[in-house]
């Protein structure tokens, strides 16, 4: 099962980079303070973010594995490496042998949240 990022938050930072490329670009051809104009490599950022994370999948989650897949590495945590599975103020938080996985439910799609919730509860019941 794949996890996919929230695509509004996604949308926001759409949004937010636009806005923000906009606001750079007329400062920079206005009379305004040039440090504004580099609001626009910022509004840059933002939209190359949004068009990397969109189609990117997040968690997959596997019947014996659970992939991770950060910014900029993957990690591949097995069920039996497990040492803790917590759910505290609507985070996950996973403790391996020597690495530790925060899940946040504000980034997940809210239409694969109960997905979610359904196989934390088949590897920790207590969760």
């Amino acid at each position: 099962m794949n996890i996919l990022y929230n695509q509004s938050h996604l949308q926001r930072n759409l949004f937010l980079g636009v806005g923000y490329v906009a606001l750079g670009t007329y400062t920079f051809f206005s009379d305004g303070s040039p440090f504004l104009a580099g609001l626009s490599g910022i509004g840059v950022l933002y939209i190359g973010q949004y068009f990397y994370i969109k189609n990117r999948v997040w968690l997959e989650l596997h019947p014996d594995t659970i992939t991770y897949h950060g910014f900029f590495k993957k990690k591949i945590i097995p069920h039996e490496d497990i040492q803790s599975l917590t759910y505290f103020a609507g985070d996950y938080t996973l403790k391996a042998k020597h690495m530790t996985v925060v899940i946040d439910k504000n980034r997940v799609e809210p239409s694969q949240l109960e997905a979610l919730k359904n196989y934390f509860e088949t590897i920790n019941p207590s969760v």
